[in-house]
C-alpha cells in the first residue's frame, strides 16, 4: 500500500521542482534582459537574497516549533508562490529588492523546516528515505523545468506565463501540504540548551557544511575551467551535468539508506570531502592534457564530484537528524539550513576565484580546505555524539 503521506511529499516537490528549474534557467535573462535590471543591481539583489536566506532560517525553525512544521512550510511556500508573481510586476530596484528576499530568503528556512516536518511526520527507518526520495523526484523534476527554460530561451518569449506558471507550481504545494496530517509541537517548554546553545552540533553543522562548495563547482568552476583553462570543448560541462543528475536519480536513496547511524554519517561526511579534494586534482590535472584525455579526466573528476555529494547529502541528513534535540527539531533543522545557505551563498565566489587563480593553485587551495574539513569532522562527530549522550542522562 502506498503511503499517502509520502505520495503527496513528493508529487509535491516534484510539480514545484519542475517550475524552479524552469525559473532558474531563465531567471537571469528575465530580470537583466526583459525588465531591464542592469547587472550589478541584479548581483546585488541575489547576495542580499542569499543573506536573508541564512538570516531567517533559524527563525522560521523558531516558528515550525512553535506553530507546527506543517503549517510553517505552507505559509513559506505561500509566500514564495506570491513573491515569483510579484516579479511579473517590479518595476524599480527597492521592488525587486524586496520580492527577491521574500522568494529566495525563504527558500533555505522552507528547506530546513521540511525536514523537521519529515522528522515529525515519518518514524525513524522512514525519515531517511523520504528525504533522499524527495531529492531524487527534485533532480528529475529540476530537469524537465530545465528543459522548459531552454525551449522559452530558444523562443524568446513567454517570459512572464513561466512566471504565473512557477507561481501556482508553489501553490500546488502549499495545497498538497496542507492535506499532510498536522504535526503537534511540544506544548510544554521543554528544559534543553535549544540549537544555538549546542556548540558541538552548531561546529559540527558548519565543518560538514563545507562540501556544499560541490555544488558551485558544477554550476560555476567547472564551466569556467573548461572554457578558460583546457583543451576540452564547452558543452562538456553540460555532460557533466547530467551525468551528476542520472547518477544522484540513481543512487542517492540506497546511499542514504545506510546513514541510518550518526556513526556512519561522520565517517560518510569525511569520506565526502576527501572524494570532493581528490576531484579538485583531478579538474586541475585536465589542464595539462590534450583534448581527447582532459575529456576523460574531466567526465573522471566529475563523478568522483558526484561521488563526494552523494556521502556529503547522507551524511549532512544523518548528523543533522541524529545529532539534535528532537524537541526542538525546527530550530536545529534551522541550524542546518543556514549553515548550508551560508556555503552556498558564498560558493560561487570562492569557486569562481579559485579556477581563475593562477595555475592550479587555487584547486590546490580548494583540495587543501576539503582535506581539513576531512580532518576536522570525526572529532567533531565524536564531540556532538557525547554530548548529545550527556544531554540525553540529564532528562
Amino acid at each position: 500500500m502506498v503511503d499517502r503521506r509520502r505520495m503527496l511529499m513528493l508529487v509535491g516537490q516534484g510539480v514545484s521542482s519542475v517550475g524552479d528549474g524552469m525559473w532558474f534557467t531563465i531567471w537571469v535573462i528575465y530580470l537583466t534582459r526583459v525588465i531591464g535590471f542592469p547587472v550589478v543591481e541584479v548581483g546585488i539583489v541575489t547576495v542580499v537574497g542569499g543573506i536573508a536566506g541564512i538570516v531567517l532560517s533559524y527563525p522560521c525553525g523558531m516558528a515550525a516549533d512553535r506553530f507546527g512544521a506543517r503549517s510553517t512550510f505552507v505559509f513559506l511556500v505561500a509566500v514564495r508562490s506570491v513573491a515569483m508573481l510579484a516579479f511579473c510586476f517590479v518595476t524599480d530596484f527597492v521592488g525587486l529588492l524586496v520580492v527577491a528576499v521574500c522568494f529566495m530568503g525563504t527558500q533555505s528556512g522552507a528547506a530546513g523546516v521540511r525536514t523537521s516536518m519529515v522528522y515529525r511526520m515519518f518514524d525513524e527507518p522512514d525519515r531517511l528515505a523520504v528525504l533522499a526520495q524527495t531529492r531524487v523526484v527534485q533532480h528529475i523534476a529540476y530537469a524537465v523545468g530545465a528543459g522548459l527554460g531552454a525551449v522559452i530561451l530558444a523562443a524568446d518569449q513567454f517570459y512572464y506565463a513561466a512566471l504565473v506558471l512557477n507561481a501556482f507550481t508553489f501553490a500546488v504545494l502549499a495545497v498538497l501540504s496542507m492535506a499532510l496530517p498536522r504535526d503537534t509541537p511540544p506544548q510544554a517548554k521543554p528544559r534543553a540548551r535549544g540549537a544555538l546553545r549546542d556548540p558541538s552540533y552548531v561546529a559540527v553543522m558548519l565543518t560538514t557544511a563545507i562540501p556544499a562548495l560541490c555544488w558551485a563547482m558544477l554550476s560555476t568552476g567547472i564551466p569556467l575551467w573548461i572554457l578558460s583553462r583546457t583543451a576540452a570543448p564547452g558543452w562538456l560541462s553540460a555532460v557533466i551535468v547530467l551525468n551528476s543528475s542520472v547518477v544522484i536519480a540513481c543512487l542517492q536513496v540506497p546511499v542514504t539508506a545506510r546513514a541510518s547511524s550518526v556513526r556512519w554519517s561522520g565517517r560518510a561526511a569525511a569520506l565526502a570531502a576527501v572524494l570532493l579534494a581528490v576531484s579538485c586534482l583531478l579538474f586541475a590535472s585536465a589542464a595539462g592534457f590534450g583534448t581527447g584525455l582532459a575529456v576523460a579526466v574531466l567526465v573522471l573528476a566529475g563523478l568522483v564530484n558526484v561521488a563526494g555529494e552523494l556521502y556529503f547529502v547522507a551524511a549532512r541528513w544523518g548528523l543533522a537528524l541524529g545529532l539534535m534535540d528532537g524537541r526542538h527539531a525546527g530550530r536545529y533543522q534551522g541550524v542546518a539550513a543556514a549553515t548550508e545557505a551560508l556555503v552556498m551563498a558564498v560558493g560561487p565566489g570562492i569557486v569562481a576565484a579559485a579556477v581563475t587563480a593562477p595555475g592550479i593553485s587555487g584547486w590546490l587551495v580548494l583540495a587543501g580546505v576539503f582535506t581539513a574539513t576531512a580532518a576536522a569532522t570525526p572529532p567533531l562527530v565524536s564531540w556532538a555524539r557525547r554530548s548529545r549522550s550527556t544531554s540525553d542522562a540529564v532528562r
